[in-house]
């Protein structure tokens, strides 16, 4: 049975979703990093467009609030990109959410983008989206470790 998702309703972005991305400032301040309320407004469309590019729904909500307060505090989120970055983080997440079928929480899919964007993809997000978290993904498939190739120094990883 197929389901069609463009009998979903629209989803309405909120002034409290607007609310809750600036509310994030109260811990990203510390790292020169802040929302104001346009960019509080594109952030929530996007996770809005995100979830219906990607077919998925979300009762919960927050995955921009968790990609934000993840994020950070890395070396590789300065004032200038800190948006374009949390967009296109929030555009990889539920892309691979799909692809590995729901079979990591959505904090271990997390962990793993931060992981790699911090370390073997030296804040790439083109080499996260197509190498790091590939590789993740044939190693989900595969029942390897997660992170087996971005441990593995001998492997010419991202070169």
């Amino acid at each position: 049975m197929s389901f069609n998702f463009s009998n979903i309703p629209i989803i309405i972005i909120t002034k409290q979703d607007v609310n809750k991305l600036l509310k994030c400032n109260t811990i990203t301040q510390q790292y020169g990093l802040q929302l104001t309320k346009q960019d509080a407004l594109i952030l929530a469309q996007n996770r809005v467009d995100a979830l219906k590019i990607n077919g998925r729904l979300e009762f919960k909500g927050g995955i921009t609030e968790s990609l934000i307060y993840s994020f950070c505090d890395s070396v590789f989120i300065n004032k200038l990109n800190y948006v374009d970055v949390i967009l296109e983080l929030t555009q990889i997440f539920y892309y691979y959410k799909n692809e590995c079928n729901d079979e990591l929480s959505d904090e271990e899919l997390m962990e793993f983008m931060k992981f790699s964007f911090n370390g073997k993809c030296h804040g790439s997000l083109e080499l996260l989206k197509s190498k790091a978290l590939a590789l993740m993904l044939d190693n989900l498939k595969h029942g390897r470790d997660l992170y087996y190739v971005c441990d593995n120094e001998e492997l010419e990883y991202y070169e």
